[in-house]
Order: structure tokens, then C-alpha cells, then sequence
């Protein structure tokens, strides 16, 4: 899909991470990942399968089990409401709680783990994402420090009429596919 869901002349290929809803355990629990919740009213659970292995590496490398996962692409491609949804390549995350859980979790909320935050934002980055265009959240107050901002994100908020905010997720975006390297046998 082009801008504005308009198809084109090639295919992508996606993938169902609703398929992935029991997560990884290694056999001696060591090594985790898994989606706590999934948080979409538009079924876009679809993406580029090199965008979900730079994710499914960041959420490794914290063995993570407790993020929210908010949305990517429908599952012909097409993005609802966030035109940089489509093709799976971009997509929203909810921010980390203290709770572990995948809840609804602000950048204002107490909850918010601001340190944990740096750190998958930090693997995000370390496997693909943020390296064309900086992921996106806003500006916001952490310690008495207004304009606080997290790494690898730039501050992305409209004003309404028909505006967008980043205060309740993260929108993860600029994976570089240069990084993906296919070996064959």
C-alpha cells in the first residue's frame, strides 16, 4: 500500500502476530517474549516479518513478556487511522508499566517505568528500528524535568481538530532494512 491505502503493483508479506499470543519460553525459562495485551479495535495485528524480528529481538533481549501491543497494519496492508501504519512496517506500543501487565499506561501515569522504557527503546533501536526516522512519543515531565523526551523518539503531537498524541503509546517506526541480511543455504 502506498499513502491514503492506495495498493501497488507488488505484495508484501505479513505476518499475524496473534499467532505469536503464547509468546517464547526457553525450555529452561531463561529466555522469554510475549504480548501481555493486545489492544486493537481494528484487528491490526500484521507485521513485515523483518519488522517483527528487529522487535521480537528487543523484546528478547529484556525478555520481555509485558508489553501491550496496540497495532500494526490489517491484514491486507491497509493502515486505520495512523497513515504510517501501512505495509506493517510502523506500528503502536503501549508504554511499559511497573505492573508488568501491558496495561493502559501514560507517560504522566506513576506507573510509567520510565528506566525499563530507556532500556527496550535502547534494544529497539540495537535491532533495526529507529535508524531511518526517529519513533515517535511527546514531551513530557519526569523528575521536575519538562520537555523530557525518550531515546530514539522525537516529540510528534497535533493539536485537535482531527489531532494525533503520543502520551499513551509509542509509535515505533524507522526499521532499516539494510540491517536484514538473508542467508541461504
Amino acid at each position: 500500500m502506498a499513502r491514503g491505502n492506495i495498493p501497488q503493483e507488488h505484495d508484501v508479506e505479513l505476518i499475524n502476530v496473534k499467532e505469536f499470543e503464547n509468546g517464547y519460553i526457553s525450555s529452561d525459562g531463561s529466555v522469554k517474549a510475549k504480548f501481555a495485551t493486545f489492544n486493537s479495535d481494528h484487528n491490526r495485528w500484521y507485521l513485515n516479518p523483518n519488522c517483527f524480528a528487529g522487535l521480537l529481538g528487543a523484546m528478547l533481549e529484556l525478555n520481555a513478556d509485558y508489553l501491550g501491543f496496540n497495532g500494526f497494519s490489517t491484514h491486507d496492508a491497509k493502515y486505520v487511522e495512523s497513515k504510517s501504519h501501512i505495509n506493517g512496517i510502523a506500528g503502536d506500543l503501549r508504554y511499559i508499566s511497573e505492573k508488568r501487565n501491558g496495561e493502559l499506561t501514560w507517560l504522566s501515569y506513576s506507573t510509567f517505568d520510565f528506566d525499563e522504557q530507556e532500556k527496550f527503546n535502547t534494544a529497539l533501536y540495537k535491532f533495526g528500528w529507529a535508524r531511518t526516522s526517529l519513533m515517535y512519543s511527546e514531551y513530557f515531565t519526569y523528575k521536575k524535568q519538562s520537555n523530557t523526551l525518550l531515546k530514539y523518539t522525537k516529540h510528534m503531537k497535533k493539536d485537535p481538530p482531527n489531532g494525533y498524541r503520543h502520551h499513551h503509546h509509542l509509535h515505533i517506526c524507522g526499521f532499516d532494512f539494510n540491517l536484514i541480511i538473508n542467508v541461504q543455504d
